[in-house]
């Protein structure tokens, strides 16, 4: 009987460690979606100043949950978002719009599938 309330309460505590992350990929996901739809607002309306503090806020927000995301993302696809980022923040320094929207767009791309990577979706199980 000791051994099932043991393996009860180890599933309980691993299914919550998976909810915990997922509701945070998701989260992340969100907010870095949102700040990179306002930086793509700024530059096309040639607001570089605004544009710059907007990948500021993405880039503090990408650090600070990089560890996070480390756990369960590929290194590969890790590298490839800090590129990109890198890359996007250069472009705007130079205020080269049209480099600056491919690269970003790219970066947009690679977070906006961290949540479909990370999260837990219902149309998965159906």
């Amino acid at each position: 009987m000791k051994r099932f309330i043991g393996s009860c309460i180890t599933f309980v505590v691993i299914l919550a460690l998976i909810i915990i992350h997922s509701v945070s990929m998701v989260r992340l996901g969100n907010k870095i979606r949102d700040l990179s739809d306002k930086t793509e607002e700024c530059v096309l309306n040639d607001d570089w100043e605004e544009a710059s503090a907007y990948l500021s806020l993405i880039k503090d927000e990408w650090e600070r949950k990089s560890i996070w995301t480390a756990l369960t993302i590929k290194t590969d696809d890790i590298e490839q978002i800090d590129i990109s980022l890198s890359q996007s923040e250069k472009y705007a320094k130079l205020k080269a719009k049209e480099q600056f929207m491919g690269e970003f767009t790219m970066f947009s791309k690679l977070v906006e599938h961290i949540p479909h990577q990370e999260g837990f979706h219902i149309e998965e199980l159906l």
